[in-house]
Protein backbone atom coordinates (compact mmCIF):
# COMPACT_ATOMS: atom_id res chain seq x y z
CA UNK A 1 0.00 0.00 0.00
CA UNK A 2 2.98 2.45 0.96
CA UNK A 3 5.08 1.73 -2.52
CA UNK A 4 1.44 2.18 -4.37
CA UNK A 5 1.00 5.86 -2.80
CA UNK A 6 4.63 6.63 -3.54
CA UNK A 7 4.45 5.58 -6.91
CA UNK A 8 1.24 7.47 -6.87
CA UNK A 9 2.89 10.54 -5.49
CA UNK A 10 5.95 10.60 -8.05
CA UNK A 11 4.02 10.93 -11.08
CA UNK A 12 2.01 13.66 -9.37
CA UNK A 13 5.32 15.40 -9.01
CA UNK A 14 6.51 14.38 -12.49
CA UNK A 15 3.00 16.15 -13.41
CA UNK A 16 4.08 19.11 -11.95
CA UNK A 17 7.34 19.63 -13.03
CA UNK A 18 5.98 18.47 -16.62
CA UNK A 19 3.19 21.58 -16.08
CA UNK A 20 5.93 24.29 -14.66
CA UNK A 21 7.97 23.35 -17.57
CA UNK A 22 5.12 23.94 -20.21
CA UNK A 23 4.04 27.42 -18.31
CA UNK A 24 7.91 28.23 -18.40
CA UNK A 25 7.90 27.43 -22.29
CA UNK A 26 4.71 29.57 -23.02
CA UNK A 27 6.01 32.50 -21.02
CA UNK A 28 9.24 32.15 -22.95
CA UNK A 29 7.69 31.95 -26.35
CA UNK A 30 5.22 35.14 -25.00
CA UNK A 31 8.54 36.87 -24.60
CA UNK A 32 10.42 36.43 -27.81
CA UNK A 33 7.02 37.23 -30.03
CA UNK A 34 7.06 40.53 -27.94
CA UNK A 35 10.67 41.10 -28.64
CA UNK A 36 10.24 40.51 -32.56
Amino acid sequence: MLFAARRVNQQVQNYKTCLKNSHFGVEKFNFSLGLS
